[in-house]
């Protein structure tokens, strides 16, 4: 039999979340196509959304983590009178802290709310390298700095309706009770090899940890009912059968690890005579399996967000708009903004003939009606496109904000002009939903 030591346990334990990451965010992704240059477009906005949800989740995760990390070093460990924090739960907490601040500066930095998220998560940062003389202190600082972050992450772009609020109030109660499994539940793991045979000591922490558990079970079993609930009765016609049939899903995962959890300290407990390192592993694999499910939980709570509580997603649907010529190729993507934030996102990519040089002038409307918006892109990179059109060069831009805030239809206008003064139109018609 094989036996795997330190950070490879963590790693298989977690290849369940890999699956289950895989199966939510793929299933159903696949899209037909006419020719190669169409089915190269679409993938590319099917990799981009499939980026920007690992990442958003990434970003989430690491919050939840270092709240409960937080958690178990100014509050709990102190208390079981075990001295300083582990070596290792404060480079897990330094390892945290840099993925959650990376991840943000690489999912949202165009939101209104970007500086506050990068704000909060360098201060956490600083605390996490540096040693502080009060953790107190320091854990009530951190403590508000991922309150803070949880809240953007569920409260931005929300409206101010009765159902918003308690949606959004449901997605922060249940992010707050499962960052104490997650990042107390790992750090709790990573802290027990140093206790050695200091068995009054683990009890102490054993103890300290279970009470925080079960206040965050019950937050966790409320959130998710409540959840459960506003969906099935207030918004079921806003939610796919994935959606919905994911909710009793995230009740059973729950249910499952306070199982594994309260009956690992229950044998703990009695084990009688059985020697401090049998006991200690029986309980650190339980733990082990606990914590994959919670990060599943975790994987299943940001692949299904609160239809209440959030903006008019315009469109549901990415909208890709291709088209080929014989002097010039453009291709225009409109999707949703990152996060749960309104407006759009637009990329247009033009392909002109190898050595024109960057397009003299690109222009990009939208019309709904009466009311035109002229879509101020911004040129991003050109050049070469070895794996694009033989013979072209590929110029982009990109552009965010509010352009379209209803449903209906749309005319979209592509105006380009390249460095021979010869323009190029495009004009197409657009059902939004």
């Amino acid at each position: 039999m094989l036996h795997y030591k330190g950070p490879a346990k963590i790693v298989i334990c977690m290849l369940p979340v890999i699956a289950v990451v895989c199966t939510l965010l793929l299933d159903g992704w696949a899209e037909g196509a006419s020719d190669h240059e169409h089915l190269h477009a679409a993938a590319e906005i099917e990799w981009a959304a499939l980026l920007d949800t690992l990442k958003g989740i990434a970003a989430s995760g690491a919050v939840m983590l270092l709240g409960g990390i937080g958690l178990f070093t100014s509050f709990i460990w102190p208390g079981s009178g075990a001295g300083e924090a582990p070596a290792g739960v404060v480079r897990l907490e330094r390892w945290a802290a840099a993925v959650m601040l990376i991840t943000i500066i690489l999912s949202d930095t165009t939101g209104s709310s970007a500086p506050l998220k990068m704000g909060a998560a360098a201060v956490w940062l600083l605390f996490a390298l540096y040693q502080r003389p009060r953790p107190l202190a320091a854990g009530v600082i951190k403590g508000a700095c991922a309150l803070a972050l949880l809240a953007l992450f569920h409260l931005e772009g929300a409206n101010t309706s009765l159902s918003a609020a308690a949606g959004a109030f449901s997605g922060v109660l249940l992010a707050v009770s499962a960052s104490v499994w997650l990042g107390g539940g790992l750090s709790l793991y990573v802290a027990l090899p140093s206790l050695e045979e200091q068995g009054e000591t683990i009890n102490r922490l054993f103890s300290r940890f279970a009470k925080a558990s079960r206040l965050a079970l019950g937050g966790a079993v409320v959130s998710s009912i409540a959840d459960l609930a506003l969906r099935l009765f207030a918004a079921a016609g806003q939610a796919d059968p994935l959606t919905r049939a994911l909710l009793p899903l995230k009740l059973l995962f729950l249910a499952g690890i306070a199982w594994l959890a309260f009956s690992g300290l229950r044998r703990w407990r009695s084990g009688g005579d059985d020697r401090w390192a049998i006991r200690l592993f029986r309980f650190r694999q339980r733990l082990r399996f606990a914590l994959s499910l919670t990060a599943i939980a975790v994987v299943i709570a940001a692949c299904t967000p609160s239809p209440l509580g959030s903006v008019l997603r315009i469109p549901q649907e990415p909208v890709y708009w291709h088209v080929m010529g014989t002097e010039a190729h453009m291709s225009l993507r409109l999707n949703q903004n990152r996060g749960n934030e309104a407006g759009q996102r637009i990329r247009l990519d033009v392909w002109l003939p190898g050595g024109m040089g960057e397009p003299a002038m690109v222009e990009v409307a939208l019309q709904h009606g009466d009311s035109r918006i002229a879509v101020p892109v911004a040129f991003k990179s050109g050049g070469p496109d070895p794996y694009g059109f033989e013979g072209f060069d590929k110029y982009s831009y990109e552009a965010a904000g509010v352009y379209i805030s209803e449903q209906g239809e749309w005319r979209m206008t592509v105006e380009v002009t390249d460095g021979e003064r010869n323009r190029h139109s495009y004009e197409k018609t657009e059902v939004i939903e």
